[in-house]
């Protein structure tokens, strides 16, 4: 009886609220390129290395690399984002900030307990 019991409330459970383990991610980022991605490669190796000698002079090393990368990445993302807006074509304007995310693509909806004027 209660093993019947826990298994019809674990089938319950599973239905209403099952268990997901999937990761969400977003698109990555449209302005790194393969230098942001070897600088990153290259830090991240820095940083191993310090962390294995405990160097100040591997210290020094990864946050040079670290500065340079965050440098580029700055420069990177400012040539993205300011080349469409130089252009005066519309269409690349727009596309860049559809891009960017700052346009949903699905349109905007009322709500549905604010359609009905009566219940306000």
């Amino acid at each position: 009886m209660v093993s019947f019991f826990k298994s019809a409330l674990l089938t319950v459970f599973d239905r209403l609220a099952p268990i997901s383990c999937g990761r969400s991610s977003r698109p990555p980022a449209p302005w790194i390129n393969a230098a942001v991605r070897k600088l990153n490669a290259l830090k991240s190796r820095a940083l191993n290395r310090f962390r294995s000698t405990r160097s100040n002079v591997d210290w020094t090393r990864y946050k040079d690399i670290l500065n340079a990368t965050a440098a580029t990445v700055r420069r990177e993302k400012k040539a993205f984002i300011s080349l469409p807006l130089s252009s005066n074509s519309p269409r690349h304007f727009w596309r860049s900030i559809s891009l960017l995310g700052a346009i949903s693509s699905a349109s905007p909806s009322i709500p549905n307990h604010l359609l009905n004027s009566s219940l306000l």
